[in-house]
């Protein structure tokens, strides 16, 4: 598996939502932050910045992520976003005629 989807596996597989504020994100941006001070960059950090969604908890932010993607799904293929939310595809076997090469 390359690095890519090394990244991708760890963010959207073990992390899971990064919703702003919740826990995912914080441990998304510290994943992120330590995987730049891995390929050598020095002057990483993070910055605090105030968010409308402070005060929120539990599930709420969960629930507007549901809705909002369930709202924008129907749209996806209108705003060219359908290969976004399709399955990857299979590889195809290629047939040789015979006597073909």
């Amino acid at each position: 598996m390359n690095r890519e989807m090394e990244h991708i596996n760890v963010l959207a597989g073990e992390i899971g939502y990064r919703v702003a504020t919740t826990e995912g994100e914080h441990r998304a941006a510290n994943y992120i932050e330590q995987e730049l001070h891995n390929y050598g960059l020095q002057k990483v950090r993070q910055e605090a910045f105030r968010s409308p969604s402070e005060g929120v908890s539990g599930f709420f932010p969960y629930i507007l992520a549901l809705i909002g993607s369930s709202l924008i799904a129907p749209l996806a293929p209108r705003l060219g976003l359908g290969g976004m939310l399709a399955s990857p595809a299979q590889p195809q076997r290629h047939r040789h005629s015979p006597g073909k090469r």
